[in-house]
């Protein structure tokens, strides 16, 4: 771990510690038999460097979503553009199933009791689809595949409707690429 990595968290722990320190202060002020303004206007004074912080953090990652934006429009400007006929996409649907506790305390203690504990679990199963499809560029083939979370008959269905897409490719490193498939979120 760098030096910069260890600051940087002593200083997340220590805004933290400010701004509980700070809503003490204020729920003091507040919860007092008379209220203690003195005792508010230190606990918002301590909650001021949290806000700062707040805020130039949010304006950061404001910044940052933008400069990707803004690159991503960049890459598909002077990306070359090719032409995939999605009924050529293999689809291979897959299922996950996974157990989650059921959240009626009072049932769930009483099936516990009774030993039916196994009623309070439910499976829940998860459909997804392994798209993979194949454009020819400059005479090499690239293969993209991707996980899309629907059923193998939507995907069909919309690859149907669709019957294209585009493929961007950076000319300068065919390694970098990106398949146009927000029909799917329609």
């Amino acid at each position: 771990m760098n030096i910069k990595k260890i600051l940087s968290n002593i200083g997340k722990n220590i805004l933290l510690g400010i701004l509980i320190l700070g809503i003490l202060f204020v729920f003091v002020g507040i919860m007092s038999t008379k209220i203690n303004w003195l005792f508010i206007a230190i606990g918002i004074a301590l909650l001021f460097p949290f806000g700062i912080f707040f805020l130039l953090d949010l304006n950061k990652d404001s910044k940052l979503i933008t400069q990707k934006e803004s690159e991503f429009q960049d890459f598909i400007k002077t990306a070359d553009r090719v032409f995939v006929l999605l009924n050529d996409a293999t689809i291979h649907e897959k299922k996950h199933t996974e157990i989650r506790e059921v959240e009626h305390y009072k049932a769930s203690t009483l099936n516990e009791i009774t030993g039916n504990g196994h009623h309070n679990e439910e499976r829940v199963t998860h459909t997804y689809c392994e798209v993979t499809l194949r454009a020819n560029y400059k005479d090499r083939y690239i293969t993209y595949v991707e996980t899309i979370n629907k059923d193998a008959t939507a995907v069909r269905m919309k690859f149907y409707m669709q019957k294209s897409t585009i493929l961007y490719v950076n000319p300068n490193n065919t390694t970098e690429y990106y398949m146009d498939l927000n029909f799917l979120n329609d």
